[in-house]
């Protein structure tokens, strides 16, 4: 009886071990990561818009560069031509441009919107250049 005490003590430490390094675990940083792809606007849609199954294979997930035009500006976001919508992580950059402005952000993709058909980018940044 005794060492199934201590089996199960020993078992409840390794355990919470393991979730206090999970929880602790530092977060991904989109913004110091190379972008795996450097691709136009219109370049990411058509890939969704053509076949979402290889494009998800290709983008989802991975930090990209998307270079387009931005058609409207909200508050947390963008939306850039032809329908990518993206969210910032840093709203200083929103202050900085306009709609009708071309420019370049690097962000993570998140997957295709069939209901609003757009792809979304989120995480990003502004990146020179663009």
């Amino acid at each position: 009886m005794k060492k199934v005490g201590i089996a199960i003590l020993v078992l409840v430490i390794i355990g919470g071990a393991i979730g206090f390094y999970l929880y602790n675990k530092p977060h991904r940083d989109y913004q110091e990561e190379q972008p795996a792809y450097t691709l136009n606007a219109n370049e990411l849609a058509i890939s969704y818009a053509e076949d979402q199954t290889q494009a998800n294979a290709l983008y989802l997930d991975q930090v990209v560069v998307v270079e387009g035009v931005i058609i409207e500006k909200q508050e947390k976001g963008l939306i850039i031509e032809p329908n990518i919508f993206v969210t910032v992580s840093d709203t200083s950059f929103l202050r900085k441009v306009q709609e009708g402005d071309e420019i370049g952000i690097k962000g993570r993709v998140l997957g295709y919107d069939e209901l609003l058909e757009e792809v979304k980018i989120d995480n990003a940044t502004g990146v020179s250049g663009g």
